[in-house]
């Protein structure tokens, strides 16, 4: 592989070591962007890497994604230090070690030292969670691990994440559940399923079928006669007969509780979003309200906090379901390594970075 340094290799390597022992003392580097430049700042807005990018993401694992005008991305350090290749372009930034590339349309993995260890060859670009990561090639769904090996082949019509150790996949219209090692563990014959939790998992037949309880050996645990059922928590479920109000949701197989909403979702961090009336709220463990259901879409809580929308415009509330940053955006986005990516309401819809409190990222 044919690469372009813009220092010598043992200059990086010196400040990778220099790096790793002294990583505390780094400030933290955010994307920070001036009119139409990025750069990075610390948290005061002190300018650390110079504005001169048209494109800058966050830093990942030690490595951010940059892109000069006119030139190809490259990764960058935190000390400006950035590499380029000449035979790949860059998809994505690092997770798991790994960062997804590209070359003539089709897609690959970089390791941390740059060296292709998964050739492009797969229709679209991916990220490892896990230690897998979910592929597409020719159309079909599968799993690679990190070493590129395909865990699960690429057969499928499409493919679930792994929960509680399976993914749904569909072959010719039907779905079944596989493990990571390919195996598939409950043949493609349902219409709908949900995903697993603690061994068991709602599913339908048929379109014209109730819906019941199997577990991974495909036994029937609860009969098939719910017109609704879904999964909420590693080991929760619910399920719903047309024309009730209540939705039952059981723990471990027990009758845990009933509640009166239309929909509702995997908890995340302590706390489950919910949906009536065409409007999403937030219930806590205990099945009690935090946020009645009034905004218009939320997203589920990332890092202590929610994306909520309300009257076309975004924003953030904490677990308390106080609106910490308010409803100001064109549009928004979860937190991830203590900052989120949003957008500016009006014409020009210019985006940037924000931390929890609110502060904001750029400069016009």
């Amino acid at each position: 592989m044919k690469c372009v340094f813009l220092k010598s290799m043992v200059a990086l390597v010196a400040v990778q070591i220099w790096l790793g022992a002294f990583a505390q003392r780094l400030p933290n580097l955010i994307p920070f962007r001036k009119g139409d430049k990025w750069g990075y700042v610390d948290s005061t807005k002190k300018i650390i890497l110079p504005v001169k990018f048209i494109l800058a993401t966050p830093f990942t694992e030690g490595y951010a994604v940059v892109q000069r005008p006119g030139a190809k991305k490259s990764f960058i350090d935190a000390t400006g230090k950035e590499f380029i290749s000449t035979t790949y372009s860059i998809d994505r930034g690092f997770a798991e070690g790994m960062a997804g590339i590209e070359r003539n349309g089709k897609h690959g993995a970089v390791d941390k030292t740059f060296r292709e260890v998964i050739a492009p060859k797969y229709d679209y670009d991916f990220f490892f969670e896990g230690g897998l990561a979910k592929v597409q090639l020719n159309g079909k769904y599968g799993y690679v691990d990190s070493t590129g090996k395909e865990v699960v082949s690429p057969k499928y019509e499409s493919l679930s994440e792994f929960r509680d150790g399976l993914a749904v996949f569909m072959f010719n219209n039907k779905l079944g559940f596989v493990d990571k090692t390919g195996n598939e563990v409950i043949e493609s014959k349902y219409y709908n399923v949900s995903a697993f939790s603690n061994g068991l998992a709602c599913v339908q037949l048929t379109e014209s079928d109730k819906w019941g309880v199997i577990s991974k050996r495909d036994r029937e645990m609860m009969p098939f006669k719910y017109d609704v059922g879904g999964s909420i928590a590693a080991d929760m479920f619910y399920l719903k007969i047309n024309g009730e109000a209540t939705m039952i949701v059981y723990k471990n197989g027990r009758r845990l509780a009933d509640i009166n909403y239309d929909d509702i979702f995997r908890f995340t961090e302590g706390i489950v979003l919910v949906k009536r009336n065409n409007k999403y709220g937030f219930i806590n463990l205990d099945f009690k309200e935090i946020v009645p259901p009034k905004y218009d879409l939320a997203y589920s809580f990332a890092e202590g906090m929610a994306v909520v929308k309300l009257n076309g415009r975004y924003g953030y509330i904490d677990k308390t379901g106080k609106e910490v940053i308010p409803l100001i955006y064109e549009n928004a986005f979860d937190f991830k390594g203590g900052l989120a990516h949003v957008y500016e309401a009006g014409a020009l819809k210019k985006d940037g970075y924000i931390n929890k409190a609110g502060t904001k990222y750029w400069e016009e």
